[in-house]
């Protein structure tokens, strides 16, 4: 059990804080807290130096694609979809291949 009022906990903690403050006054070199934030702004500063420019973003999405919304279709338009795409790559394998033998 404690033998201090309230009051004089409560001096002892002002008396604690104003021995700080009178310590900071004359304080002349900085923390440890304080050189790991100057250094960790220095690191940030060489790193944001470092760091290439950003790109522009580019985009893939192609409107023309056939599957685009291909999900949220009825399975019976999936399937058709699905035989349109096969018959053009056939065509088109066709077409390589006729321009390959002549």
């Amino acid at each position: 059990m404690s033998t201090k009022t309230g009051i004089e906990r409560q001096n002892a903690a002002l008396a604690n804080f104003n021995r700080t403050l009178n310590s900071e006054k004359y304080r002349t070199e900085p923390t440890q807290i304080e050189r790991m934030i100057a250094e960790s702004e220095k690191a940030r500063k060489a790193w944001e130096s470092k760091k290439p420019a950003e790109q522009p973003r580019i985009s893939f999405y192609n409107p023309n694609n056939p599957l685009n919304g291909f999900h949220s279709k009825t399975k019976a338009e999936q399937v058709a979809i699905t035989k349109q795409i096969k018959a053009s790559e056939r065509a088109a394998k066709k077409a390589a291949a006729n321009s390959e033998v002549e």
